[in-house]
């Protein structure tokens, strides 16, 4: 299963946000459902790993905002980076939500 649960990961970072939004719920029902802690663990993990993407998708797409702004206040493509990053954080703050509910469920 922890097989599957890197695999499912592996696989998600390089589909589309529909996807992804439906293999987080299935990284998030590992996470809460699964029987053994290890799996359980990379459920959440994957989830977590995930975040990281956007965040990097996040900060590379605010860089490329920032250059093109400097170079060109009103260049054409600027809308376009705007909006692809009112994307990404969207998707990251969806999948924060699940990680986030997952990390109360955590025994102490």
């Amino acid at each position: 299963m922890i097989n599957y649960t890197n695999s499912l990961v592996y696989f998600l970072k390089r589909s589309s946000d529909e996807t992804i939004n439906k293999g987080a719920a299935i990284l998030e029902d590992i996470a809460k459902n699964e029987k053994g802690k290890w799996v359980r663990y990379y459920g959440q993990k994957g989830i977590s790993d995930l975040i990281k993407m956007y965040q990097e998708r996040e900060d590379e797409t605010k860089k490329k905002i920032d250059d093109l702004k400097a170079t060109s206040p009103t260049a054409p493509g600027l809308q376009k980076l705007q909006d692809d990053l009112v994307k990404i954080q969207a998707q990251k703050d969806k999948l924060g939500v699940i990680y986030n509910d997952l990390v109360k469920l955590e025994p102490k």
